[in-house]
């Protein structure tokens, strides 16, 4: 019985039993045990019990059941519980769950027992077929030994492999989601009036389980479509605050570019070039940010003194302060500060903040001062940027270290400077916050620890400083580069410096002159035409092993210097990135030639 139908309570009535069948019985999942012979009062007791207990036991899977489908919000997931638990509490061995379509049909979204061309096949309208029509009238049936003694279903073909069946609608406030189908293929018995209400509970739990996942992947897709909106908007945030920055620097660069191979007075020639030299490094220095915004670097640990960094940055914003009318006020603290950072992230740090509160100070018409005080508080430097221009207001305070936002008008500045140092102080294991008082004051607060962040030892080096190194005379350099006027670039520079110097626009034409002359060096781009950089690197350890020793990459690819580390890993050459000067490139080059550079180093 047990193997036909696991739900029936069994009572054994026997005229001949002993204490150790009667155990057994029990054992074996026997409701109870009665010997014969009994009185009819006793045994309709125990029958009414049986049917109580099982009854108990349905409604316990029932709410089992029901507690079950609210387990999980991911619609695929739950349909899997829905029939999981629709098998177990019905005894069904088929089942499958049609859901309304875009198309108001009724498609199986998840199905047991069917084969999967049936799933994908079966579309229903409403009041086609026996589950089109329980969706047309919104209400469950019960069909026992098939089809053929319902007249509303003589014209629907009956399915002879289907002993019974329970449809149940899935509805949530009164609108329809679809349909539940349960039947019994090989379980001969029909479902009952009891199954039939049982499965109507169970459909009205589920139907609002199905609801509530369906809502919350709509939620899903909708907030996935604001982000991408988002990130539009902020993109062009983004273009609109650097092509502003750019195009200023960048009329400078052609206007006097233009006006030089005009002008035949070699004096005014002369005053014009630092000035286009000049604009050139700020767009440098845009295209810098923006790239240390997009990809983290390591830090470039040395024993620094924060109060000479602010200097430092007081000093290149001087020329700014003093066209404002802008007063500085330094409190330092009398002893000096030593710990170890970055210097170079951390005066970027500086000069961004600075640079904000001389542009809010444009706004104010009362005298513009800037205060600065730095001091240790225990075991941290602490370091307070005061203005007293027109403040933050409230709603915009927790937004002010986003990626992208910006307070000023479109095209005065990109929206990353805080953001980009929130990031650096935060990877020297610090703080920044800001506190603002509407149309009085704003102070930036960084918190660092004096001990440091990391491994010291642990570095990449900046490009180096400008220098009068002279290369080699006569040192055989090969130039890999695929842009023309970096090329001739390049080979005016390296003229000057006495060395033989041969040029080639890819890897490939590379490859054969290395195989037919010697060198003494190879400058390399990385992104080419034929062979890259890092495919001619590879050829050149297997060609001249020596040679890969004195290899530098000049390159500005930022899918380049993201991957170098699992490029080369720990095998690194030298890399100069673009752009550079002259000088620039001359101590690269040398640094190179005398062996300097070991591991992964950026000169």
């Amino acid at each position: 019985i047990r193997s036909l139908d696991s739900e029936p309570e069994v009572i054994i009535a026997t005229g001949y039993g002993t204490i150790e069948s009667a155990v057994t019985a029990m054992k074996n999942g026997a409701y109870d045990f009665i010997l014969k012979p009994f009185n009819l009062d006793e045994l309709n007791i125990l029958i009414e019990k049986a049917l109580e207990k099982k009854k108990l036991k349905a409604m316990v899977a029932l709410y089992e059941a029901s507690n079950a489908v609210f387990t999980t919000i991911e619609l695929d997931n739950l349909l899997e519980i829905i029939l999981d638990r629709m098998e177990k509490v019905l005894g069904a061995d088929e089942s499958s769950v049609m859901l309304l379509n875009e198309k108001k049909k009724l498609a199986i979204v998840a199905s047991r027992g069917l084969p999967d061309e049936v799933s994908r096949k079966v579309q229903l309208e409403i009041g086609e077929r026996v589950a089109g029509m329980v969706a047309k009238e919104k209400q469950a049936r019960l069909l026992m030994n098939g089809l053929d003694k319902y007249p509303e279903f003589k014209d629907v073909q009956s399915n002879n492999r289907i002993k019974s069946s329970i449809l149940c609608p899935l509805l949530c406030q009164g609108e329809l989601l679809g349909v539940l189908n349960i039947n019994r293929t090989k379980n001969g018995n029909n479902f009952t009036q009891s199954d039939l209400r049982n499965a109507t509970i169970f459909a009205s739990q589920a139907a609002l389980a199905i609801q509530n996942a369906k809502l919350y992947r709509n939620l899903k897709s909708t907030q996935a479509e604001l982000i991408q909106s988002e990130k539009l908007a902020a993109i062009g945030r983004l273009v609109a605050g650097v092509a502003h920055e750019l195009n200023n620097p960048l009329t400078s660069v052609i206007g006097y570019s233009q006006l030089a191979q005009e002008v035949h007075n070699l004096e005014e020639i002369h005053r014009q070039l630092p000035i286009i030299h000049s604009e050139a490094l700020r767009c440098s220095r845009i295209v810098r940010d923006l790239l240390l915004f997009a990809r983290r670097q390591k830090l470039n640990y040395q024993r620094v003194d924060p109060c000479l960094l602010v200097e430092g940055a007081l000093n290149g914003l001087a020329l700014e302060m003093k066209k404002r009318g802008i007063k500085i006020n330094k409190d330092f603290s009398s002893t000096p500060i030593l710990f170890y950072a970055d210097p170079s992230l951390l005066h970027q740090v500086f000069t961004n903040i600075l640079t904000n509160a001389y542009q809010v100070l444009e706004e104010v018409s009362h005298e513009r001062l800037i205060e600065i005080k730095v001091k240790t508080v225990g075991e941290h430097v602490q370091l307070l940027f005061q203005d007293n221009g027109l403040g933050i207001a409230k709603d915009s305070l927790p937004k002010i270290f986003d990626p992208f936002y910006t307070t000023k008008e479109v095209g005065k500045g990109t929206g990353l400077g805080l953001s980009l140092s929130y990031g650096i102080i935060k990877d020297h294991g610090g703080t920044i916050s800001v506190e603002s008082t509407l149309g009085k004051k704003t102070v930036f607060m960084i918190d660092l620890p004096l001990k440091g962040n990391g491994d010291v030892s642990s570095t990449v080096t900046e490009k180096p400083q400008e220098s009068d190194f002279e290369i080699p005379v006569g040192t055989r350099i090969l130039l890999v580069e695929d842009e023309e006027s970096i090329r001739k670039l390049i080979t005016a520079i390296f003229k000057e410096q006495n060395c033989q110097f041969d040029t080639v626009a890819d890897g490939k034409m590379a490859l054969e002159k290395l195989k037919n002359q010697d060198y003494d060096m190879v400058l390399c781009d990385y992104r080419m035409p034929k062979l890259n950089g890092i495919e001619l690197l590879t050829e050149i350890y297997k060609l001249k092993p020596e040679l890969a020793r004195r290899f530098l990459f000049i390159t500005g690819s930022t899918e380049f210097m993201r991957n170098f580390d699992s490029f080369f890993k720990g095998n690194s050459p030298a890399c100069l990135l673009k752009p550079f000067t002259r000088n620039e490139l001359i101590a690269a080059v040398n640094s190179v030639m005398r062996g300097s550079v070991e591991g992964h180093e950026s000169v």
